[in-house]
């Protein structure tokens, strides 16, 4: 699937509004509860000025309805991740939250640990 194609798709998917908040309003929350496709973004801002009831969302009910984006330019990506590692999820929300819920947008596979190199196969 071409970038251009998954952006649109992406695009689709995500809730709009501030990525450091929940959506405002108990419609447009239960709609991205509800919703199977709908996602709400975090990005262009540091983990530590996400928004309290975001971060309660994440660990609860919205562990698989938020994703994590940074804008390299806008924010230090290392810095961000250990941001979000900060917030103190739980492995599983921190997961979900930090590959997992993008991994199942696009259909990727979880990364494979790396394994050596037979010497006898490059020799």
């Amino acid at each position: 699937m071409g970038g251009v194609r998954l952006g649109k798709l992406f695009s689709r998917l995500v809730a709009r509004g501030d990525p450091r908040r929940l959506p405002v309003g108990a419609r447009a929350r239960r709609n991205l509860l509800e919703a199977p496709e709908r996602l709400h973004r975090c990005g262009h801002h540091h983990p530590r000025d996400w928004d309290a009831n975001l971060v309660r969302f994440i660990m609860g009910a919205g562990r698989d309805k938020v994703v994590f984006e940074t804008n390299k330019s806008v924010l230090d990506f290392e810095g961000a991740v250990a941001g979000a590692r900060e917030l103190g999820l739980g492995e599983e929300a921190e997961r979900a939250l930090l590959s997992g819920n993008t991994r199942r947008v696009y259909g990727l596979r979880p990364a494979q640990p790396a394994t050596a190199v037979d010497d006898r196969a490059t020799g």
